[in-house]
């Protein structure tokens, strides 16, 4: 058990959040039953929709509807509700929301995606692999590993006050500078326009300003963790405006649609936690998102919320995870070749896997088509690299559960795993550390979070 100083005092609501962590489980089969019920429901009304809907309007994408198949059903409604059986429905720890997310944003839409999948690749070979790598995540975040994290990082510790403040001032800091940044980068131009975003994604990639990737990939992980955990715990309006001008400077230069997704799902996590509301609400909205979807297609002949939205978290991750595991299924593996491993390797293929992708699937070759941890993890290793992904990413979990531990840090680090989720559900493990976040973000929390005064850890 991990003796934490009496002299941290707990953050606001804090308590409220304990309540949480400590909150009886409630009764297990009807808890998972409505969650299966929910998730039967959401499948069959994205199927409808991406048939009548999607589909039709994205063909030139290659997605295609492919004709009702009682097999294929069987198969996506098993592969779907399987997890849900010993995946979290209730807060225990803040890697709940990595392995929610990651469940909900890249396995659940490859098993709705999988009929629609191109070429003849095996189905039920891709689901029981991305099965396979779900419990091995699942299992590794778990394990009993008391000194794991101490081993692997040591940080100067400072005092809490200190770093807290530290901590804010560094976020102003950064909304300072980045701001700025963004907006000489784009010519000091605000475009919001949906119909431009892809323009002004080619346009970024021709900005010649060093290291401006990585400045804005800071923008778009510290930002909103940190402006989201200081509002809930200062309730200062401040950390709101930071957000909000920091998301649309972000949106503006690059049409990035995560800049503005993020922080709303990270505030649907803060609300949830403090609430206490069971992980069912998740997949609910899911649910109702679709469903609305429908309604909004049927009777207003508009096609916002399945276009910006259920085609973007269900169809696009789901059918990349297929085309992913049909193409290098049939070809070379890249093992790191285009990035770090061409140091000690020749490249197999003249650009990255995401840009390969593009190429071959939508005919773009400016197309960066990126995929998640798993099949970013085939695309590279193989079979083997989708478990080490598995293992590695539930490592990285297990340091934010041991750092995150203490009642006044649950909320921070359930911010942390749930944009983990977020993220590795559309980006590769490796290059999520840098251009993703995940680095500013592990780091932080392990120097906010970390005491000197932790004992060492005892049975």
């Amino acid at each position: 058990m991990m003796i934490i100083d009496s002299s941290l005092k707990p953050d606001f609501r804090a308590r409220g959040i304990a309540r949480v962590y400590r909150k009886k489980q409630g009764n297990w089969i009807s808890e998972r039953l409505l969650v299966v019920l929910v998730v039967m429901f959401t499948y069959f009304s994205f199927d409808y929709l991406y048939c009548t809907h999607i589909s039709p309007g994205n063909l030139y994408l290659g997605f295609v509807c492919r004709p009702p198949s009682f097999q294929y059903h069987v198969i996506s409604l098993a592969f779907a509700v399987i997890p849900i059986t010993f995946l979290p429905v209730r807060f225990s720890r803040p890697s709940d929301w990595a392995i929610t997310f990651l469940f909900l944003f890249s396995y659940l839409p490859t098993a709705f995606m999988v009929r629609h999948r191109p070429g003849d690749t095996s189905a039920v070979g891709l689901l029981c692999l991305l099965l396979i790598a779900l419990v091995l995540l699942d299992v590794t975040r778990r394990l009993d590993t008391p000194s794991i994290s101490r081993r692997m990082i040591q940080i100067p510790t400072f005092w809490p006050g200190r770093r807290i403040r530290t901590v804010k001032y560094t976020l102003l800091m950064l909304f300072i500078f980045l701001v700025p940044v963004y907006l000489w980068a784009g010519n000091f131009r605000i475009d919001l326009n949906w119909a431009t975003i892809y323009d002004r994604r080619m346009d970024s990639r021709e900005i010649s300003i060093p290291f401006l990737g990585y400045l804005v990939s800071i923008g778009r992980s510290l930002v909103p963790v940190y402006s989201i955990y200081f509002f809930i715990k200062e309730r200062d309006r401040k950390y709101l405006i930071i957000l909000a001008l920091t998301s649309l400077a972000i949106f503006s230069l690059d049409g990035t649609k995560t800049a503005l997704f993020i922080p709303a799902f990270l505030f649907f996590v803060s609300y949830m936690l403090v609430q206490g509301r069971s992980f069912s609400l998740i997949y609910l909205s899911l649910g109702i998102l679709v469903l609305a979807a429908i309604i909004e297609v049927t009777l207003f002949h508009s096609g916002i919320l399945s276009e910006i939205l259920v085609r973007r978290i269900i169809a696009i991750p789901g059918f990349l995870n297929s085309v992913y595991w049909d193409f290098f299924s049939r070809n070379a593996k890249v093992l790191l070749t285009d990035s770090i491993g061409r140091i000690f390797i020749a490249p197999i293929y003249p650009t990255t896997a995401p840009f390969l992708i593009g190429a071959t699937y939508f005919g773009r070759t400016t197309m960066n088509a990126n995929t998640g941890i798993w099949m970013g993890g085939y695309a590279h290793f193989g079979v083997i690299g989708v478990f080490l992904m598995s293992v590695l990413a539930g490592l990285l979990l297990r340091v934010v559960d041991r750092y995150a531990r203490g009642e006044q840090f649950l909320l921070l680090g359930s911010l942390t795993s749930a944009y983990f989720g977020i993220i590795w559900s559309e980006q590769m493990l490796h290059t999520s550390f840098l251009s993703g976040g995940v680095f500013y973000l592990l780091i932080i929390l392990i120097i906010v979070t970390r005491h000197k005064h932790f004992s060492r850890t005892t049975h």
